[in-house]
């Protein structure tokens, strides 16, 4: 119950400015593999739009991989767990 309600957040988009699917690939994969688990549901906005940020600066070639290979492969599933278990260890 409590990963939808995360799930859920990560759904919701603002009015007139769509999210690239890469991006949403990114944010669906961290709640999918329990990532936000341990998140209070309020935050979990504050966590995928600072994830996308460190994901840009610090790994663009993933989601370009994301974008142009359009399926998570072994090797793609791999890269996400380390960003996100990277980007994890320093969200606040």
């Amino acid at each position: 119950m409590a990963r939808g309600e995360r799930l859920t957040e990560l759904l919701k988009q603002a009015r007139y400015s769509p999210s690239a699917v890469e991006e949403q690939i990114l944010g669906l994969f961290a709640g999918i593999n329990g990532y936000l688990d341990a998140l209070a549901t309020k935050d979990v906005k504050r966590f995928e739009e600072t994830l996308r940020e460190y994901t840009k600066f610090n790994n663009s070639v993933l989601l370009e991989r994301i974008k142009t290979e359009q399926e998570i492969s072994d090797d793609i599933a791999k890269e996400l767990h380390k960003v996100l278990s990277d980007f994890a260890k320093s969200f606040v």
